[in-house]
């Protein structure tokens, strides 16, 4: 059992996946589709500034503070998003300040069964990469319970990713949906205590999730990944200096991945 490329498409495309939330009622950041060699100006002037210039297909976007920017901004993620996915696609999304953003990491088998496994906060960024996050203990919520609705409205199978901007008041908006295992996925094995690999794979195979709701809500225990790179954190550039030593003590509890380029 695989998922099929409706599926697939609902989730891929902003749009498709916009429509789908709202029949669900789930709440969602204003926006604009850009129209075809459009410039972005007349559906930017009905939104307000600032604004995200993102692609339609593709993982690309830039934030524009003045209409002036506006039109090179949408050329530039028109053609990175084309060399990417070959679609022109683009769409213009108001800016939410204050905002945390959070992921939902959801399961779901072919047989009815979707379980979500908690909240990653993700908010500590530079250049738009998480360099922590956290997942903290939540039971029953109602971000949890959106998730579950649209990773089954989409007809998801295997694991998936729920992306959202929490505000200040507790409210929620949707981002996006990534309908596979991401970077991220070893901190929710290690929270939740389970084999993701394993269970997306039976699940796109076609057995039965071995667990349910009530066995991912008993978790009381909160659990932080922490990300270090060789870069400059103001700036994001990446010192010319080479790592010469690298010392990791050995933790009870910890679980440590590491990636160096020689």
């Amino acid at each position: 059992v695989l998922m099929d490329h409706a599926t697939l498409h609902r989730v891929s495309d902003r749009a498709a996946l916009r429509r789908v939330a709202r029949d669900l009622g789930i709440q969602l950041i204003p926006a604009e589709r850009v129209p075809d060699g459009g410039d972005g100006i007349t559906v930017a002037a009905s939104l307000g500034l600032p604004l995200f210039v993102k692609s339609a297909h593709a993982n690309h976007m830039q934030r524009v503070d003045s209409l002036e920017d506006l039109p090179r901004a949408v050329a530039a993620v028109r053609a990175a998003a084309s060399a990417h996915s070959g679609s022109l696609e683009v769409y213009v999304e108001r800016v939410v300040s204050g905002m945390r953003r959070m992921a939902t990491t959801v399961v779901a088998d072919a047989h009815g069964t979707c379980v979500q496994l908690g909240h990653a906060d993700g908010s500590l960024q530079l250049d738009y990469h998480v360099w922590l996050e956290q997942v903290v203990p939540t039971v029953g919520d109602a971000m949890g319970a959106a998730a579950v609705a649209l990773a089954q409205a989409v007809g998801l199978v295997g694991a998936g990713r729920v992306k959202w901007a929490v505000l200040a008041d507790g409210s929620f908006y949707l981002l996006g949906f990534n309908a596979r295992l991401t970077t991220s996925y070893d901190l929710f094995e290690a929270h939740q205590d389970v084999d993701l690999v394993a269970a997306h794979h039976d699940a796109l195979l076609g057995r039965r999730l071995p667990w349910d709701q009530r066995g991912a809500d008993e978790i009381s225990r909160a659990s932080v990944q922490v990300r270090l790179l060789h870069c400059n954190p103001t700036t994001g550039d990446r010192p010319a200096e080479r790592l010469e030593r690298l010392f990791i003590p050995d933790v009870d509890g910890v679980v440590v991945n590491v990636g160096v380029e020689h």
